[in-house]
């Protein structure tokens, strides 16, 4: 969840730049996200640097998994936006630039100008960026291709087995849209936990099949392997949460709304770390326990897709 409101702030922050505001507002989100990926605790407790307004947008994310300001900017400006800052080497500047002077705001936008050498007439650009951006922009259309179910898992399944072999490894699955069965999968999510982080993510980005490492932390890494240019994303969780990890990270978003719906009914709170009434952690450890705590029968993740 820390993750996913820290985003939230970034996008919301890139946008707001992009749209010419105030340096101070775009400060303000930038160091909260900051703030809560690095937060220690619950969330919902007072974080230092965190207003009124951050916090209250906190609280919406978690409740709903939404953030009605972020939709709003998205409208304003367009889905596309957030695209076009997921492309190496591009940042909300030069977004607002190519915004600003040729109104493009789609990924679709930006390859047409590229070739046709708009870019580079822009200022602070030139023909070698132009040139990069069309590299970034064919590497991301050959990353996005979608994977056969089958040839997915029997990759996870390699590096699940290969994961095993990390002596700090406990526990090891993937999850996400493969673990749910879909025809074709996006990328591959693996979760672990164990004795030492640190350990399992270097084992993690130790693996032979890998092309290229996109991240590497402490608890988390990505890294693109060479069958289909597949992105494999790693997350450690702490042996207490790893259920709710599971639970959450296999989806899809609109079971997670669903099962955080049920919670608040009941006056209970479900995130990645586990179920909670009131401070008090009731469930998390393992994925069944998840279901147990909300009253739930177990929903096997092929039949999460149906649930909304």
């Amino acid at each position: 969840m820390k993750e996913t409101i820290a985003t939230f702030f970034d996008e919301i922050a890139d946008m707001l730049e992009i749209l010419g505001e105030n340096v101070f507002r775009v400060r303000a989100y930038r160091r909260g996200a900051e703030v809560v990926r690095t937060a220690e605790g619950d969330l919902t407790e007072k974080l230092p640097g965190i207003g009124k307004d951050l916090a209250a947008k906190i609280e919406e994310i978690i409740e709903t998994g939404e953030c009605e300001m972020h939709s709003r900017l998205v409208g304003q400006l367009s889905p596309g936006i957030l695209d076009m800052l997921r492309v190496r080497g591009l940042g909300p500047k030069k977004v607002k630039l190519f915004y600003d002077f040729l109104g493009i705001k789609t990924i679709e936008a930006l390859r047409s100008a590229a070739e046709s050498g708009a870019l580079a007439a822009l200022p602070g650009m030139g023909e070698k960026s132009e040139a990069g951006i069309l590299e970034a922009l064919k590497q991301k259309t050959h990353m996005k291709k979608r994977i056969p179910h089958d040839l997915a898992k029997n990759e996870a399944d390699e590096y699940v087995k290969y994961m095993k072999k990390c002596k700090a490894v406990d526990k090891v699955e993937y999850a996400g849209s493969l673990r749910r069965g879909r025809e074709t999968v996006g990328d591959i999510d693996i979760l672990a936990t164990g004795s030492d982080a640190d350990a399992m993510s270097e084992h993690f980005r130790s693996y032979k099949k890998i092309k290229q490492i996109l991240a590497a932390g402490p608890t988390k890494s990505s890294v693109v392997i060479d069958t289909e240019n597949a992105q494999v994303d790693f997350r450690v969780v702490d042996a207490e949460s790893f259920g709710a990890a599971l639970f959450y990270f296999t989806g899809p978003k609109h079971f997670n709304i669903y099962t955080r719906t049920i919670a608040l009914k009941k006056g209970l709170k479900v995130n990645e770390y586990g179920l909670y009434r009131g401070e008090e952690k009731i469930a998390g450890e393992t994925e069944q326990s998840m279901f147990e705590g909300l009253d739930l029968e177990y929903i096997v993740p092929k039949e999460r897709e149906d649930y909304k």
